[in-house]
């Protein structure tokens, strides 16, 4: 386990926008205690169009998306009395934590719209959701198999873009079909090398240590979107120091509750699902 102060980047942000051009790099406190959220910049990152400043925690080191932070004052949603409304009006979705979390978001237009926020506490909690349109109609199309499309568009798009393109090492422990709310879900747990959301700053250097993360996940789809609930199982703050993950345990998903509490406080989502509840009823 990493020791020492969890604290952000204090580099001057001259010297950095001298390396990467002109960034916002957030400086935001969360405890008198030593630890702080730090929002990583991914030296992992390729073509021109991509932003250089990269919020590992919030986006899952999708370095594609241009990311920003509510520190920054200038987030791509809304975030008022704990409530975020996404781009668009997408959805709305009540943080999950109460006392202060750092909100941070995401958004790539040109790449099936894709986006996402993130909620982070104190402790190193992450609860989040990422989201892109079906650009491909899969959605509708479920066929037999309600899960189907889940699952491909989880293995073949989801997955890839949202965290391997950061991380070429993250890797899919398991994976299986579900519910969240009653409605097909796809669920999985993700091992994230150097993912966690709390990291230790390298003195004298622009480097940030960081553990693994083990990330729990929920794939469902609404209207024309696909939408990536996740949670972070091993809590940076609170984990033992001989935690570990049994992906072969029969309790392997319990993070599941969680994840349909997240999806629960999204109310565009939610709605939709009494609405689609009220259609079945009427045509049985």
């Amino acid at each position: 386990m990493i020791k020492g102060t969890f604290s952000l980047l204090r580099q001057n942000r001259r010297a950095l926008a001298s390396l990467w051009g002109k960034v916002n790099v957030p400086l935001v406190r969360l405890s008198d205690g030593g630890w702080e959220s730090w929002f990583g910049i991914s030296k992992r990152y390729t073509g021109g169009l991509m932003n250089k400043l990269a919020v590992l925690v919030a986006i899952a080191a999708a370095p594609f998306l241009l990311a920003a932070t509510e520190s920054q004052g200038n987030l791509y949603g809304r975030f008022n009395d704990g409530v975020y409304l996404a781009p668009s009006k997408l959805f709305k979705i009540s943080s999950p934590f109460p006392d202060g979390p750092i909100v941070s978001d995401g958004r790539e237009p040109a790449n099936n719209n894709a986006g996402a926020v993130s909620f982070i506490d104190q402790t190193g909690r992450l609860n989040g959701v990422l989201y892109m349109e079906d650009k491909g109609n899969a959605i509708g199309t479920n066929g037999a198999d309600p899960t189907r499309h889940l699952a491909d568009w989880f293995r073949d798009t989801g997955f890839p873009r949202f965290f391997q393109s950061g991380v070429p090492d993250a890797k899919v422990l398991r994976e299986a079909t579900g519910t969240i709310d009653g409605q097909p879900a796809w669920i999985a747990v993700a091992h994230v090398p150097n993912a966690s959301p709390l990291g230790v700053e390298v003195k004298g250097s622009l480097d940030i240590q960081r553990n693994d993360s083990w990330r729990g996940m929920a794939v469902v789809a609404r209207g024309k979107h696909y939408y990536l609930l996740q949670t972070e199982l091993r809590v940076e703050k609170l984990a033992a120091p001989d935690w570990s993950y049994n992906a072969d345990a029969a309790d392997w998903n319990a993070f599941v509750p969680e994840l349909e509490a997240l999806y629960l406080r999204n109310v565009r989502l939610r709605l939709y699902n009494q609405a689609q509840r009220a259609i079945m009823e009427v045509k049985g």
